[in-house]
């Protein structure tokens, strides 16, 4: 699914497990391998691992909360240096996966290293690279919200979109089509996070209504977007 750090002595992973010992299994965990990799987001790992549970507490920081929070049942870890690209997984998921992971690639090459944490945190929801020091300032300002991808950046994104497909004299259809497929783009962009999604939610099923000749109602919209 993501890759979590690529070391020259070793990589970790966030994956998702499809097969363990020919048996089909569906389950996401946190995969430690004791040597370097290259793979991608996406890439289907062929490898010797060992399960295990989460460590209550490392460093004071409370490991097993943290991943079950985030759907990572168990930790794999291998020290064999036997891992294999078994392929690609086509989907169209894997297709938006691989655009972030070049959009990634782009601001790390182009930007500094803060500036490429911070603007992969803020239009990828991708925190891994997100400076301390960044995290601690904003935190400090009251502005940590502004670190969570939302419903704010899908107003800003989407609305700033909108006004330049208006300053085009496009057809209020088309400007509506083209508004609704970039929120589902940016809703696989981003991962499916919770407040841009209800967003990106809303603000589809009230443009739809332009195409159904009736009224948007906002508090129906949001009640469909949450449940």
């Amino acid at each position: 699914n993501k890759v979590k750090s690529s070391l020259p002595y070793a990589s970790s992973y966030d994956v998702s497990v499809s097969c363990v010992d020919g048996v089909p299994r569906h389950f996401k965990a946190v995969l430690e391998l004791e040597y370097p990799t290259d793979f991608e987001r996406e890439d289907m790992i062929a490898l010797s691992v060992t399960f295990a549970d989460f460590e209550e507490q490392v460093n004071h920081f409370p490991e097993k909360q943290y991943n079950l929070s985030k759907g990572y049942t168990l930790k794999g870890l291998s020290d064999k240096d036997d891992a294999q690209s078994a392929g690609v997984r086509r989907s169209f998921s894997s297709f938006f996966s691989r655009v972030s992971s070049r959009l990634s690639a782009l601001y790390e090459q182009n930007l500094t290293e803060d500036s490429a944490g911070l603007v992969k945190c803020v239009f990828l929801a991708d925190s891994q690279d997100l400076a301390d020091s960044a995290e601690r300032d904003f935190r400090k300002l009251g502005l940590s919200h502004l670190l969570a991808v939302s419903g704010m950046h899908i107003s800003i994104l989407l609305g700033g979109l909108y006004l330049l497909l208006s300053a085009l004299s496009l057809h209020k259809s088309l400007k509506n089509a083209l508004v609704m497929t970039a929120a589902v783009c940016f809703m696989f962009l981003t991962g499916f996070t919770p407040s841009a999604t209800r967003a990106a939610l809303m603000l589809i099923l009230s443009y739809l209504c332009y195409y159904t000749g009736s009224r948007s109602d906002p508090l129906s919209a949001l009640c469909f977007s949450v449940a």
